[in-house]
């Protein structure tokens, strides 16, 4: 049985952080990049238009984020935040849940999504 991948949105982040995590997760086959936003003036739209299950967002524009308000929305969203050096990230869910990565490597981003995606929230595919 095919899995559905697991939709990924990437937000406001410079352009190499956001290359680098392209390049990472898109060695992952039950990961999808849905979208790159170059800012985050309305997320809560794009995380119900690309209907996204893990939003990344660069941790300088986490102050423009209403987290509550993303991870409320109508689609099961947990929210990665990552700092503009890629070196550490926080991982947000709406249990309330944070959790504080350090030293962010490509396996360490990978093991944080799919502690994000969780046991079993992998989706059979319909296709």
């Amino acid at each position: 049985m095919n899995m559905k991948p697991f939709r990924i949105l990437l937000a406001s982040m410079p352009a190499i952080l956001m290359e680098m995590i392209v390049q990472i997760i898109g060695k992952e086959p039950d990961f999808m990049i849905v979208g790159e936003i170059a800012g985050c003036s309305d997320l809560t739209s794009a995380v119900r238009r690309y209907q996204a299950d893990l939003l990344i967002v660069g941790e300088s524009s986490l102050a423009a984020v209403d987290v509550t308000a993303v991870l409320s929305s109508n689609y099961p969203t947990k929210i990665i935040t990552i700092t503009e050096n890629g070196h550490c990230a926080t991982l947000n869910e709406l249990r309330p849940h944070r959790e504080t990565l350090v030293d962010v490597s490509a396996a360490r981003l990978i093991a944080a999504i799919r502690t994000a995606i969780g046991p079993g929230e992998l989706k059979p595919s319909l296709q």
